[in-house]
């Protein structure tokens, strides 16, 4: 590794991991459990989880709570900066120096500006919300605007309550990365007041990838303890064509059901059924899966959250025959004093991901973050995923190092590291090192976190 990468990379990881007693000890804000998954569901897939649940005082899931784009916080109702009906929740401009060492080919060595912004549409009716989200990302090279990097994340969320027990929701989620080069997105992100993490991608390939989810659910609350939902979705994903491999795509058609009991207002478990048809248009058979698990969540108010979840899947194909494994997940969101941790963890397939496939993976992340002073913030992180079942198949891992400096109310100054290691299949996902570099200014406009 270039030396300037080290000493720059080094820098910002020993300042992301230094003592919490900097600061006077506070409380973290109030957190509440995740829903566990066990693995039927795969991070940063058009089917993830992007929508949380409000609860009634005795704890049980009533109001769905809508989660921003990418991200393990709920959206934000009131924005500062308003056209209408349209809010601008942040913008975001940063300078990035990329320095990629593909294995088999020449180095490269590029410095690019990249342009975010994020929208919402939120209109809250009394038995009713409708959530639109659009987030832009543009990317100037040597004074002109990169169509390879012109990447768009649109979601549509909304949910209609008939009457205390039945509740009828639907979303439609759609991203388009016109190339995959991961410039400022968050691998592992956590949320103090829910306890919920959301990873996302972070494997790079030469192709772009397009994904797009739709899901019905519908909730009944059969006891004041207990709910039962049944959720038909539809994920379709695409990968565009390089010089040397075809495009591919793949429609996955599904229905998930599930039980949610409550403990006690802070503990619940779950049990699940899941069915799954996965259609390819080359390279994988055909492939059906059937997932059954259970959970467990708890939080303890003031302190930390977590979620556990354990199940079986069974997959069913022309290429891999039929064969069972275990799937699972686990996530966990502590702060305390002036610091913070948070871990996610899980085994499901790795359909409509960073990559077309029809192999379940593994994935796992670690973030810690301390708040030096009110202005200054420090994190770090690392993470790893690879497929199963093959001892050929593509992984990945990171570390990320970043330092935030508040300069008011809305603007932070940003500084991150990232450095990936990566072996890919030749065709979606490359095989090479890439190290990161960027300093920013974002703005934030959100007012309230929930």
């Amino acid at each position: 590794m270039n030396k300037k990468w080290l000493s720059f990379g080094l820098l910002l990881l020993i300042t992301s991991i230094g003592p919490q007693c900097i600061l006077a000890q506070g409380p973290p804000p109030e957190t509440s459990a995740p829903p566990a998954n066990t693995g039927d569901q795969k991070p940063d897939s058009t089917s993830d989880s992007s929508t949380t649940s409000a609860q009634s005082p005795n704890g049980l899931d009533v109001i769905p709570e809508t989660r921003k784009i990418k991200s393990a916080g709920a959206v934000s109702r009131l924005n500062s900066v308003r056209w209408g009906p349209i809010s601008l929740g942040s913008l975001e401009f940063n300078e990035v120096v990329d320095d990629f060492h593909p294995t088999g080919e020449a180095s490269t060595t590029a410095a690019v500006s990249v342009f975010r912004a994020y929208f919402v549409v939120d209109k809250q009716y009394r038995k009713s919300r409708i959530t639109f989200q659009y987030q832009p990302t543009i990317t100037v090279s040597h004074g002109q605007v990169d169509p390879n990097f012109i990447n768009q994340n649109i979601n549509f969320d909304s949910y209609y309550q008939f009457n205390p027990r039945w509740i009828l929701s639907y979303s439609d989620h759609f991203s388009f990365y016109n190339n995959r080069s991961r410039f400022g997105d968050s691998f592992l992100d956590s949320d103090s007041i829910s306890s919920s993490t959301q990873q996302n991608g972070f494997l790079d390939g030469p192709q772009e990838v397009l994904w797009n989810s739709v899901s019905v659910g519908i909730s009944y609350r059969w006891t004041p303890r207990t709910s039962i939902s049944v959720t038909p979705n539809y994920a379709y994903a695409h990968t565009g064509a390089s010089l040397s491999v075809p495009e591919r795509s793949s429609n996955g058609f599904g229905v998930t059901t599930q039980i949610t009991h409550q403990l006690s207002p802070n503990r619940a478990i779950q049990a699940h059924y899941s069915a799954e048809h996965s259609q390819f248009s080359s390279s994988f058979g055909d492939t059906t899966y059937h997932t059954i698990g259970v959970g467990y969540t708890q939080q303890l108010p003031d302190k930390w959250g977590f979620a556990v979840g354990v199940g079986a899947s069974n997959a069913s194909s022309s290429d891999l025959g039929r064969f069972w494994t275990t799937t699972g997940s686990a996530s966990l969101v502590k702060a305390f004093g002036t610091s913070s941790v948070s871990l996610a963890y899980v085994r499901g397939t790795s359909v409509a991901t960073d990559y077309l496939t029809n192999r379940y993976s593994d994935r796992g992340d670690l973030s810690y973050s301390t708040q030096w002073t009110r202005r200054l913030q420090t994190r770090g992180g690392v993470g790893y995923e690879r497929e199963v079942g093959t001892t050929s198949g593509i992984w990945g891992k990171y570390v990320t190092a970043q330092v935030n400096v508040k300069l008011n109310l809305n603007a932070t100054f940003f500084a991150y590291y990232v450095r990936k290691w990566q072996r890919g299949d030749g065709q979606q996902v490359f095989t090479g090192n890439r190290d990161l570099a960027s300093i920013g200014i974002r703005w934030d406009f959100a007012q309230e976190a929930h």
